[in-house]
């Protein structure tokens, strides 16, 4: 039975408050359809009403106060075919209560504690591993331990019975270097290890010697600076490596991912060397190159595809940009050798233009003027007159355009404040004088 409001449940209980008062029929929870069976005639449900109580394959129980499993017996009937349970946010303290849940989901392949208190705990018992209630943990592919302040003893405890771990999550532990167990895990493919407190790439170096199959590694939000000598040797698989928001700020720092030898996608947001902010879209775009430009072998920059048409881009703004210097970097010489020496790129004027060379007629005589589109009407009247020697009201202005097709050709320049690039002047365009009599 559930326990009064306000303390600690099992995890039955929490399964049977979410599912067991659902109505009888068929209910679509995502992509499962779950069938439920509602019980007869009671308002809270019981133990003993989960007789045709099907579950989905994923449980979400975050936020239950879950504590403990429950009856074992009951758990590992209704939960048989569950491979996903998400635990976050709940009680757990204990760890044989946690190895008591795992031991009767023979189908349990991800399972998430994140922010239990199993820091509390005692380290797991290692000699543990040898017990049959263990034997389902080795299923379990994908673990997340996120902000439970574990010691890297229960840490190395947890993958000494989960061998066929390919992903493991450890961010928000307050974790300051780390500890290497006493032996490999060549499953691990991926490790989240945001928001920690790690400074010094060598403790980075140690996770590369527990998990040499690394593929994807996150350090992100870790007050890293530098990366050590030879960075690389450590990683000889990983392709995805994320610096974001970590403290490097030194472009020699950064060139050292050209050591990773399978490394095809780095996330360098935020770092102090790259950040840009106030200066607007083309110096991001200017920075992104010259990032593309010295990682030869990225495939992908913060989490885009680099095309060979921005990389070639990029490359050649490189060349461009450090051929003058007296200090160039290493990068240099090597996109010289690909692309040779790259002429300077020719200067374009793109702002638009504002005069024009046009002509004045008046009295069978042609006087040349230069027009400026962005005066008004009154303005042009005033410099014709100084020209022509006629105070503006003894005379009226009219347009001829070289195009005989032109919307304004022989247009009476009557109105004063109208700017004159309205009338689309061009290079041989005429004005016309005429004096009323």
């Amino acid at each position: 039975m559930a326990e009064k409001e306000g303390e600690y449940n099992s995890l039955i209980d929490a399964i049977l408050t979410k599912y067991g008062n659902m109505e009888s029929g068929l209910h679509d929870m995502g992509d499962v359809k779950v069938y439920f069976s509602a019980p007869a005639k009671k308002s809270q449900p019981t133990q003993d009403d989960t007789r045709d109580l099907k579950l989905p394959n994923i449980l979400v129980l975050n936020r239950c106060k879950i504590q403990r499993a429950g009856d074992e017996e009951k758990l590992a009937e209704l939960c048989k075919c569950v491979q996903e349970l998400d635990l976050a946010e709940n009680a757990l303290d204990n760890w044989q209560e946690v190895v008591n849940i795992t031991s009767k989901l023979p189908s349990l392949e991800f399972i998430n504690l994140s922010s239990n208190p199993l820091h509390l705990a005692p380290p797991l018992e290692t000699p543990l591993a040898n017990t049959r209630s263990l034997v389902n943990m080795d299923n379990v592919q994908r673990l997340v331990l996120n902000n439970t302040k574990l010691c890297w003893e229960s840490i190395h405890s947890l993958l000494t019975v989960m061998q066929r771990l390919k992903e493991l999550h450890l961010s928000l532990n307050e974790l300051s270097n780390v500890t290497p167990g006493d032996c490999t895990h060549g499953n691990l493919k991926l490790l989240q290890f945001n928001n920690n407190q790690v400074r010094d790439w060598q403790d980075v170096e140690k996770l590369g010697t527990m998990f040499p199959e690394l593929e994807t590694l996150i350090l992100m939000e870790n007050p890293i600076t530098t990366l050590g000598s030879n960075p690389g040797d450590a990683f000889p698989n990983l392709k995805v490596l994320c610096l974001s928001e970590t403290l490097v700020d030194s472009w020699d720092e950064l060139d050292k991912l050209n050591e990773f030898p399978s490394l095809t996608e780095a996330l360098v947001k935020g770092i102090p060397l790259l950040c840009v902010t106030g200066k607007g879209d083309k110096a991001e775009k200017q920075i992104r190159q010259l990032v593309v430009a010295r990682l030869g072998k990225l495939e992908r920059l913060n989490r885009s595809v680099i095309t060979e048409t921005e990389r070639e881009q990029a490359e050649r703004m490189f060349i461009r940009k450090f051929r003058d210097g007296d200090e160039r970097p290493t990068r240099y010489d090597e996109l010289i050798a690909k692309h040779g020496n790259i002429q300077e790129l020719a200067k374009v004027d793109l702002s638009p233009r504002t005069t024009y060379d046009c002509k004045i007629s008046y009295d069978n005589k042609s006087y040349d003027i230069t027009i400026n589109v962005k005066d008004n009407v009154r303005q042009l009247i005033k410099q014709i007159s100084a020209i022509i020697g006629l105070p503006p009201n003894k005379f009226r202005v009219y347009f001829a355009s070289t195009d005989p097709s032109h919307l304004y050709n022989n247009d009476w320049f009557r109105y004063p404040n109208r700017l004159l690039h309205n009338y689309k002047i061009s290079d041989g365009d005429t004005f016309l004088i005429e004096c009323p009599s």
